[in-house]
């Protein structure tokens, strides 16, 4: 059920603004939808990248979503 949630936002961002813009214009697009749609989520949060039990470094992911 919230895997197609996210995919109907995704494609109603897409099919209203096209392609072409940096990634800071569809991310504020789909800020916008996630409130509008009552998806719990996180932005720009920092995770440790796990290799052998080790931390090998680190990335920052756009959304967390209902804490996944």
């Amino acid at each position: 059920d919230l895997t197609y949630k996210i995919n109907g936002i995704l494609f109603k961002v897409h099919n209203e603004l096209g392609g072409g813009y940096q990634e800071k214009i569809y991310q504020s697009a789909l800020r916008r939808e996630f409130k509008n749609s009552g998806i719990k989520f996180t932005e720009q949060v920092w995770s440790n990248i796990i290799y052998d039990g080790t931390r090998i470094n680190s990335y920052r992911l756009d959304f967390i979503i209902e804490n996944k």
